[in-house]
């Protein structure tokens, strides 16, 4: 389990490139071991791959610790990206003061309509949420509150939730909010090929 937490962290590490003095300016010692390993609850579910795993554990992680995520991920993608927008800013400022939320258990059936919006809009080359009333309708007795989010374009699990939070030239920060939202308590995610963008992701989030 510990070393799966690990993996999770050197991986984020090297996908962004750190330098060898990381810590003098992003303080990841801060982060304990008992709060990685409680943004990883996808690790044991074999249906997910490992990017989606992973993209389950970063959306956690914000979940957690916003504060400390601002100061370390979230602040070091941003810096690394010469991201001065003022939706980046904007994180920034919000993670400062957003308080503590329990990390989002994954649901099997958020995984199946997260799934099947993916490979849908991936084979049509689409950029929508068409259909959501229908992906609803098949969890609305398990939720009485439903989101979701969709990403699009290449990258490794961690740049996806980045662009989520950063949700750029989004007026209302829905993708953000989702994330953030306290009244949600599940998850299931999706990443499949799209035949113009790379790549989809998409979370369906219940509550």
């Amino acid at each position: 389990m510990k070393t799966r937490v690990i993996l999770l962290f050197l991986f984020a590490v090297a996908s962004l490139s750190f330098t060898k003095h990381v810590k003098k300016t992003y303080p990841f010692e801060k982060w304990r071991s008992s709060q990685l390993d409680s943004a990883n609850t996808a690790k044991n579910i074999k249906s997910l791959s490992d990017d989606e795993k992973n993209v389950i554990f970063f959306t956690n992680l914000v979940r957690v610790n916003p504060k400390l995520f601002g100061e370390t991920y979230a602040q070091n993608y941003i810096d690394s990206t010469k991201d001065h927008s003022s939706f980046a800013q904007s994180l920034l400022t919000e993670l400062k003061t957003k308080k503590a939320l329990p990390p989002l258990q994954v649901d099997s059936v958020l995984c199946v309509t997260s799934a099947d919006h993916a490979t849908k809009t991936g084979k049509a080359g689409t950029v929508n949420h068409d259909g959501q009333e229908e992906r609803y309708d098949k969890v609305k007795k398990r939720f009485g509150s439903w989101g979701e989010n969709c990403d699009f374009g290449k990258g490794n699990a961690f740049c996806i939730v980045m662009r989520l939070l950063i949700d750029q030239d989004n007026a209302d920060f829905g993708h953000r909010e989702n994330i953030l939202a306290d009244d949600f308590t599940h998850i299931g995610t999706a990443i499949r090929p799209h035949k113009i963008y790379g790549l989809v992701c998409v979370q369906d989030f219940g509550g």
